[in-house]
């Protein structure tokens, strides 16, 4: 593996800094919960009521199969059935797997910035999108948008640490990155094109012999042949 793609991408130590990485990555997190609990319960609008009604109502292994409309985002509605179900019915449970996902998100972008660049890049990225007045809607509607983000961008860490390892990688992480590239599909439509992506960015390493392209390859066709049983063809 030769090139710039080859070298180490420069660690910041926190040495420097008092109160080290952690506690700044909890500290944004907790602002971003914060920030997304006011109005939770508030009514809910009409394709929210459609994910409760016609999705999370359904006997659970029914869901990933009820693709009579988009609507169904089939991670999200998977969710919420699980916390409908154990908190009743309601704005806020339904809605609060959208919470989660959405700081959850957040984390896998502090890690995007630690990859591209050093962690307290990520952490000022991280509070920017906290802050977000679309982050934060998103955030508080019932809908797989923040689960897409999470997904995709935690995908992506692992896509860029697949392409940097010399040696190849152990199974675990090999196995959560199909996981991911999955769940992404399962959360949005719009997920097929991350993969599609991945794939391509994969094909091209293999070729060049840079990193485990291969490894690549090998998981977005591992996420492809596992998400046809949940065909997207409405």
């Amino acid at each position: 593996m030769t090139g710039n793609a080859a070298e180490p991408r420069p660690a910041e130590s926190t040495a420097t800094d008092p109160l080290g990485f952690l506690p700044w990555v909890a500290a944004v997190l907790a602002f971003a919960l914060a920030l997304r609990i006011p109005a939770l319960n508030a009514g809910l609008w009409v394709d929210e009521i459609e994910t409760l009604v016609a999705f999370t109502r359904l006997p659970v292994f029914e869901i990933p199969f009820a693709l009579e409309s988009q609507n169904n985002h089939v991670l999200y509605s998977l969710a919420a059935w699980l916390t409908t179900t154990l908190f009743g019915e309601s704005a806020w449970s339904l809605r609060l797997p959208a919470v989660l996902f959405g700081v959850a998100s957040i984390w896998a972008v502090v890690q995007l910035g630690r990859e591209l660049g050093t962690p307290r890049q990520g952490v000022l990225a991280a509070v920017l999108i906290a802050a977000s007045s679309h982050h934060v809607f998103f955030s508080q509607s019932a809908r797989g948008y923040t689960a897409l983000m999470f997904t995709a961008t935690f995908a992506t860490v692992l896509l860029l640490r697949l392409l940097r390892a010399e040696k190849p990688v152990a199974r675990g992480p090999w196995v959560l990155y199909v996981i991911l590239l999955l769940a992404t599909c399962m959360a949005h439509l719009t997920g097929g094109a991350v993969v599609a992506v991945h794939g391509a960015i994969g094909l091209v390493a293999w070729i060049r012999g840079r990193g485990q392209g291969r490894s690549v390859v090998l998981g977005t066709v591992a996420a492809g042949v596992l998400v046809v049983p949940v065909s997207y063809t409405h």
